[in-house]
């Protein structure tokens, strides 16, 4: 996690990172590397497995094989799916990347 502030709350096992725009949030887990104004890590109570992570305001997500942008999106980690929520139905931006496959 890369931010201006970075807040821990123990009593619902969330992290918020935010910073003042223009700068984003970079915020990387297992090959989910996404920016926003602010990003939230969702955690189990007991154990503290991580479970959501939320990009919002100007996200960009990318993974191996595609990239979305949005005003908010959501990273089910347990799933390994992004999801996009608007507020003004506003169509998100979804990027497919072909893998290449090297014939010797």
């Amino acid at each position: 996690i890369t931010s201006d502030e970075l807040f821990i709350n123990q009593a619902d096992s969330t992290i918020t990172a935010k910073s003042a725009p223009p700068r984003l949030i970079n915020l990387s887990y297992e090959g989910t590397i996404g920016r926003s104004n602010e990003g939230v890590l969702l955690r189990e109570k007991v154990t503290g497995k991580p479970k959501k992570l939320i990009f919002k305001g100007n996200a960009d997500v990318k993974q191996e094989d595609k990239q979305l942008t949005s005003e908010e999106i959501v990273f089910n980690i347990e799933e390994k799916k992004l999801f996009s929520n608007t507020k003004d139905n506003t169509r998100p931006k979804t990027t497919f990347f072909k893998k290449t496959v090297n014939k010797q």
